[in-house]
């Protein structure tokens, strides 16, 4: 096996989906020519075809997904998961999946702010694809903002297990674009289109999983349904307590 299979070294959720696709690959003993020929003429290639439209990845796609270099797309990667029967599932690939996309927007805005702060409002007879003032300076503090304190603030982000709120809207994102630059033909334009075809794969997944495991959304731990009054939860819990249903929460407190 050659050294260009594995992935490099490294930290980060990109790294860690990298790695967990690797390790699924490796421990199905499989090759990337025969995953992909599992792909092409099993139940995996029909999903794929179904969702996206497009033939199933080649087997330079599938050693590019697991290569840790870039995002892919999350049709690749379920395919990815599905040719190995790894038994994670494609539930914990998915929030591996969703966190190393969240990672990249978060990076990608950065730049995107990094880009205002160094480019500044336009000279006299400079041209831009939009005004300056079009995006707020408040707006753009607050976007900041949250960019600094994202892991702090949001811990799903760190766990994977649930979305953090978004960064930032797209159009406010294309609109500070279009204050910086002059064209369109500009690679980080392309980069906001990947951004929203990732967040529509998510969204789709995510919908796609309640209707597959009901499990994808996880019930917030000890919900509580008892009166709040002490008094009272005996009298609920054997004058009111309709047949078959249980007011107790989980915590028993």
């Amino acid at each position: 096996m050659t050294s260009h299979e594995h992935p490099a070294g490294g930290h980060g959720p990109l790294q860690d989906l990298a790695n967990k696709l690797e390790r699924a690959r490796l421990g199905a003993g499989l090759g990337y020519p025969e995953m992909a020929s599992r792909i092409s003429s099993g139940p995996a290639g029909t999903a794929y075809r179904k969702t996206t439209g497009e033939q199933p990845p080649s087997a330079e796609a599938l050693e590019a997904a697991a290569s840790g270099s870039s995002l892919p797309s999350w049709a690749v990667t379920r395919a990815y998961v599905d040719a190995c029967h790894t038994p994670l599932g494609p539930l914990a690939v998915f929030f591996q999946w969703n966190k190393a996309r969240e990672a990249s927007e978060a990076s990608f805005i950065s730049r995107v702010l990094e880009l205002r702060a160094r480019v500044g409002p336009p000279r006299a007879g400079e041209k831009r694809l939009r005004d300056w003032g079009t995006v707020s300076r408040s707006t753009v503090n607050n976007m900041r903002k949250r960019l600094e304190k994202r892991d702090a603030v949001y811990p799903g982000a760190v766990t994977g297990e649930r979305g953090c709120p978004a960064l930032a809207h797209p159009s406010t994102v294309e609109k500070i674009l279009e204050t910086c630059l002059d064209s369109r033909d500009n690679e980080l334009f392309q980069e906001l289109e990947a951004i929203k075809g990732r967040r529509r794969e998510a969204r789709a997944a995510k919908e796609s999983g309640r209707k597959e495991h009901r499990s994808w959304d996880k019930p917030t731990a000890g919900l509580r349904m008892m009166p709040p009054n002490p008094a009272a939860r005996g009298r609920a819990s054997t004058r009111h307590r309709p047949a078959g249903l249980t007011f107790w929460s989980r915590t028993g407190a």
